[in-house]
């Protein structure tokens, strides 16, 4: 490659990632910290991200799945439910929501006991 070509596609790289949004550099550090299993580090990152851009839905996605590892039905069940409505032909997110919201509510109006059968 001449050094006339290697400047210029020097150049269009610095371009195309000056032009990347706010939003997508925070979700694509998301990622990385997500691969590295740095679940708080990408939860921070996803944070900036929907602050950035509240419509984006692979933050949403991932951030569930972050709130999932980390153990946080609430807060797992309200992004399963954000990327539900921003992608309403998904069933998966509408299964995931569901499945969180059925949990929070058993926990918070749980079954009363079933008395035992009387003895004979």
């Amino acid at each position: 490659m001449s050094c006339r070509k290697f400047i210029a596609l020097t150049l269009a790289c610095s371009a195309l990632a000056g032009c990347l949004s706010e939003s997508k550099r925070h979700l694509d550090r998301a990622r990385i910290l997500f691969d590295r299993r740095d679940l708080k580090g990408a939860r921070l990152e996803l944070t900036q991200a929907l602050k950035a851009d509240p419509d984006l839905l692979e933050a949403h996605k991932l951030l569930a799945r972050v709130d999932e590892y980390l153990g946080d039905q609430q807060d797992a069940a309200l992004e399963y439910e954000a990327a539900a409505r921003l992608d309403p032909g998904d069933a998966r997110l509408r299964n995931k929501a569901r499945f969180y919201r059925r949990q929070l509510d058993r926990r918070e109006h749980p079954s009363p006991p079933v008395p035992a059968p009387p003895r004979g």
